[in-house]
């Protein structure tokens, strides 16, 4: 979805495919569908998700809840000097959809009660409020996400002894 918060950009590391494999896997858990602390084990990893051949899918464990927080996937190829990882950071699908849902009725509310003021000739100030909730709705889901992303970048760059190519 292209007006939703996401990054993409490619590291490079001088660290083999293997050692990457090595240096993510000693630092996630497998995904589990609910995290409680209450009743399991609590992880002094930070992210949970899987490794595959070709790269990796994480997310970042939190103690508490962001619903906005990105489900990076990384794809690690072999280079001439060393390797690289394309990173792309997306929102979580389904939150993404609800957002979608969300910000899709308060815009067409916005729209109608607009058209209707106007051919009406009187504009109501209802209308600005549902507007104005729609910014606040965007820029809160904007910022949780960058504010997440920045870690995780900052993280991965550490992990894999890595420089940022492109953003």
């Amino acid at each position: 979805m292209k007006y939703f918060p996401s990054e993409n950009y490619l590291l490079s590391t001088k660290l083999s495919v293997d050692e990457i494999r090595t240096k993510i896997s000693e630092q996630i858990v497998p995904k589990k569908l609910f995290m409680l602390s209450l009743f399991g084990e609590r992880t002094t990893k930070p992210y949970e998700g899987t490794l595959t051949q070709e790269g990796f899918r994480i997310n970042r464990i939190l103690q508490g809840r962001n619903s906005w927080r990105p489900t990076i996937t990384g794809k690690i190829t072999k280079d001439t000097i060393g390797t690289k990882i394309q990173i792309n950071m997306r929102m979580i699908t389904i939150i993404e959809v609800v957002m979608f849902v969300f910000l899709g009725m308060f815009g067409f509310l916005f729209i109608c009660l607009t058209y209707v003021s106007i051919s009406k000739g009187n504009f109501k100030g209802e209308t600005l409020g549902i507007f104005l909730f729609f910014i606040l709705l965007y820029v809160i889901m904007t910022v949780s996400f960058k504010y997440e992303s920045l870690k995780s970048k900052k993280f991965l760059v550490e992990l894999f002894e890595a420089e940022i190519k492109n953003e």
